[in-house]
């Protein structure tokens, strides 16, 4: 996206934020409580970073208005603020949805100069500040400080040394015991309360990890997944486990080659009206000549990763042990975007016959994808298709993960709250101690690059497996899910108080 573009939307978004401010202040005079405007309403400020955090700040203000609706106290008012543009979109769609609850969202107080911060903490001003496994700036929570000189700051999942850029010395107050110095920094709460210079600091250590927040969000929709696996297992119900708007980070959308782009819709065409090749009715589960389909998903995927991945493919389509019956698709969904032309070649000379699922390919779905017969793999070039590609799946890789040099992993819980068995290397170490227990409860399975194709193919093979891998995966999030929410409802009813 072009900078000056960005300029306009941060400027546009700010800008129409103080107007609300403005109106939100003016009200608050001859306001009611009930309606969120009067000085009775109290008001919380969520620092998110991006989309993972921004969801986290979402499920964060869903507890705190429960804790607030059970006391019949007054609503409380929420402003989030985050910094990426791939966060906005995903507010707007939740503005334009009427599902905001009431909260204002905007960016980050940008540059970090002592008159903004001061700004927005004067315009804000929160009686509770909370960020979520970043740190805030020492010039924020010092305006914050002189605007609210009472106010509560709440800095969860953010590790020691992080507290330390924010000049916070935890030094030995705090109430974690032995747990404080767990490995796991992002399993830390620090409450700060005081006025600006003199800080009292009160940390503890979280019995789970804040990950598990992103276990099916505040809304109830994993436990509706688990009935319908539990009652079923047809495609039909499973593509409808864990609708959720989520949008993954959106970046600039690299431009292909023409050639490539007509290459991808000609495949369509070719077998657009075509209902004896490949189409099934709803609800069979029957690709090409009435063969089972088995899709497999590799999500954010890197570079050497998909490059590897590739070769694994072009051995499995071609294994002699591989049941005839079964229809293998393959859904490959870049981290990065601008790799969909390159994977969209690579997927060409192995007899793939892929097409582009993005905004001009001319596909109308993954339905559509999976229907359809001869394409066996569908490249993923736009962001914000992790929900859909998830609720089609029958496997889902996790990726950055298979080698060191592209370690660190991404989010394994999002599949698994869907129902799907999940795999993932073994260098996904910012999800160790999750990946840990669900491999121990056989809900995910931890791979190398020797073993790969020997853990696909017993997954592709074995239906029982996968259904079951998918349902302990699945309990697997709704109890942490409701362990870390039973312990943070109970923690913020205490700050609060």
């Amino acid at each position: 996206m072009k900078i000056f573009v960005k300029l306009k939307r941060f400027v546009s978004l700010n800008g129409d934020f103080f107007l609300k401010i403005r109106k939100l202040s003016a009200s608050a005079e001859s306001g009611s409580a009930k309606s969120g405007t009067s000085p009775k309403n109290k008001r919380f400020w969520i620092y998110a970073e991006s989309l993972g955090e921004f969801r986290l700040a979402l499920y964060i203000a869903d507890i705190i208005k429960s804790i607030f609706s059970e006391k019949d106290e007054p609503p409380p008012v929420f402003f989030i603020s985050f910094k990426t543009f791939s966060t906005l979109a995903l507010a707007q769609m939740l503005a334009e949805k009427n599902k905001g609850g009431g909260i204002l969202y905007f960016f980050h107080p940008f540059p970090g100069l002592k008159p903004i911060f001061k700004k927005y903490a004067s315009a804000v001003k929160p009686g509770y500040f909370i960020s979520v496994q970043h740190p805030a700036s020492k010039r924020l929570i010092k305006e914050i400080f002189n605007a609210v000189p009472n106010a509560k700051l709440i800095f969860a999942g953010i590790s020691a040394a992080g507290l330390k850029k924010m000049g916070i010395n935890t030094g030995s107050n705090h109430a974690g015991g032995e747990g404080f110095a767990a490995s796991d920094g992002s399993s830390l709460l620090a409450e700060v309360s005081g006025s600006c210079g003199e800080m009292n600091v009160k940390i503890s250590a979280l019995p789970v990890s804040l990950k598990f927040m992103s276990c099916g969000g505040g809304n109830g929709e994993s436990s509706a997944c688990y009935e319908k696996i539990k009652g079923g297992g047809q495609r039909e119900e499973n593509e409808k486990i864990g609708q959720r708007a989520e949008i993954e980070e959106m970046e600039d959308r690299a431009e292909k080659g023409q050639a490539e782009e007509k290459k991808g819709r000609a495949v369509i065409e070719e077998r657009e009206g075509n209902e004896k090749i490949g189409y099934r009715e709803e609800g069979e589960e029957c690709g090409e000549n009435g063969r089972k389909n088995i899709a497999v998903s590799f999500v954010s995927v890197h570079k050497k990763e998909s490059d590897f991945i590739l070769e694994l493919v072009k051995e499995i389509i071609s294994d002699e042990s591989l049941p005839r019956e079964l229809n293998l698709k393959f859904i490959f969904v870049p981290r990065n975007i601008k790799n969909s032309g390159r994977l969209f070649k690579a997927a060409s000379k192995i007899g793939l016959s892929p097409v582009y699922y993005g905004e001009n390919a001319g596909l109308e779905n993954l339905e559509h994808f999976l229907r359809t017969g001869g394409i066996k793999a569908l490249i993923v070039d736009k962001y914000g298709v992790l929900d859909e590609v998830y609720s089609v799946s029958d496997i889902v890789y996790v990726g950055k993960s298979l080698f060191k040099s592209e370690s660190g992993g991404h989010n394994v819980l999002e599949p698994a709250s869907y129902g799907k068995p999940v795999i993932t290397g073994a260098y996904a170490v910012n999800f160790k101690d999750i990946i840990d227990e669900m491999a121990g409860c056989g809900a995910a399975a931890v791979t190398t690059e020797e073993n790969f194709g020997e853990v696909l193919m017993k997954l592709i093979k074995d239906e029982k497996l996968r259904k079951e891998a998918g349902k302990n995966g699945l309990n697997f999030c709704l109890k942490k899910r409701d362990e870390f929410k039973s312990y943070f409802k109970n923690y913020l009813t205490g700050v609060i108080a």
